[in-house]
């Protein structure tokens, strides 16, 4: 059965109908189909294709493939679409086609294939499934009111760009790093914001107190207020949001509300298929499925009860899996430590281990309030277990190195 062809157009942020890069397959080249066009599954679909397999990506989004961490300096103007989005296969590239606007809906494992929203059947040899995540919307009462936003893709930043220039005060449910960089981007086009997280602290996962409490001070001081330690019950208003009711009974109006409130691994498409999942996607040690001609890598995937979020185990779960498909069976993806190093408003930070405090354990703490720096390290006995620096992680490396072998220091 040959691939299915749609029509050859390029997409924009403004101006994005259909597909992308089209090629014919090579006669002998197994065909790999790659469904979703996120970072980990263009690195994996162009790694097969430089080992000379035959790959369509198939992306649901209508947009070019984009770097979905680069939307935080998107929405706040820093740059354009065109700076974030993701190399394309060359024009004469005979071997590998990306096409935009190709939601998947359908998986026929016997027949191998799969079917897309138009009717379109795809025929595969392979089939790599790169669904990523979708945004976590909790329960709250109003969340279907208008005025009531995500951030997580192109279509959302495009939304909220637009939404800034009428909203007059916004808030942001979640206080991790999508709910503080919306902030961020929403400030900086002029709008009144409030950042709302139900934890004590700003990004418990991967802040110590200290550190969180000088990332609120840094947040506030470019004119985003913070609430933490409190939820909110309910989104109020008649056709449209008019005001938050939080959990401790405190009213906030806003007109506009963005709820970042984590992810959750996409694993519609592999359930409606009948492929083993959990939180995420099962896969093996060379990121196969329960089917062996389906295998899966990114935000999808669980591997030993672990999802992963972070670009640096996803990347390697792109490297494991082509290089699998090329008969390279010692090819092994293995979980690891890892470590979290971000930009947050403007500020570096770096995480990694355990940094809660606990009996037997030291700590050595460094603090510049000049300049801004804040540095903990926790030891165990004479090893370092975990270390968290604010605005200055050069050192970060050699730490998350002492950690992970856990050496005598």
């Amino acid at each position: 059965m040959p691939a299915a062809q749609p029509a050859t157009q390029h997409s924009s942020l403004n101006d994005a109908p259909q597909s992308l890069a089209q090629s014919a397959r090579l006669p002998d080249a197994p065909h790999t189909i790659v469904v979703g066009g996120g970072p980990v599954g263009m690195r994996c679909a162009a790694d097969l294709a430089a080992r000379g397999q035959q790959v369509t990506v198939l992306s649901a989004e209508s947009y070019d493939p984009y770097n979905r961490v680069r939307l935080t300096p998107l929405l706040g103007g820093d740059v354009q679409f065109g700076e974030i989005t993701l190399d394309l296969p060359d024009a004469d590239d005979q071997g590998y086609s990306v096409h935009a606007g190709q939601r998947v809906v359908a998986i026929d494992r016997d027949g191998k294939s799969v079917t897309t929203a138009d009717g379109a059947v795809w025929a595969y040899d392979t089939l790599i499934l790169a669904t990523g995540s979708d945004a976590f919307v909790p329960g709250i009462p109003g969340r279907e009111l208008p005025g009531v936003y995500t951030f997580r893709t192109a279509l959302d930043a495009s939304a909220l760009m637009a939404r800034s220039i009428s909203a007059r005060r916004i808030a942001v449910i979640g206080g991790g790093l999508l709910g503080l960089e919306a902030a961020r981007g929403m400030r900086n086009r002029g709008c009144d914001v409030v950042v709302i997280e139900h934890e004590p602290q700003l990004m418990p996962r991967q802040l110590d107190i200290a550190s969180s409490a000088l990332l609120a001070e840094r947040i506030e001081a470019l004119g985003v207020e913070v609430c933490t330690g409190i939820g909110v019950k309910e989104i109020k208003g008649g056709h449209k949001v008019e005001e938050l009711i939080l959990t401790n009974g405190d009213v906030i109006d806003c007109d506009t509300v963005i709820i970042c409130t984590g992810v959750r691994a996409n694993t519609w498409l592999a359930g409606q298929a009948g492929l083993a999942f959990a939180r995420g996607i099962v896969v093996n040690d060379q990121m196969q499925t329960s089917d062996p001609d389906i295998y899966s890598v990114g935000e999808c995937v669980e591997f030993e009860g672990n999802c992963y979020g972070l670009v640096a185990p996803l990347y390697e779960q792109a490297r494991v899996c082509a290089k699998a498909l090329c008969d390279d069976c010692e090819a092994e993806f293995v979980h690891s430590e890892t470590s979290t190093k971000l930009k947050v408003t403007g500020v570096d930070l770096f995480s990694a281990g355990d940094f809660a405090e606990g009996d037997g354990r030291d700590e050595i703490v460094f603090r510049d309030p000049q300049r801004g720096v804040y540095k903990r390290l926790i030891l165990e006995g004479d090893k370092l277990i975990g270390a968290v620096l604010y605005g200055e992680t050069a050192d970060g490396a050699w730490f998350f190195d002492k950690i992970k072998k856990a050496e005598a220091i």
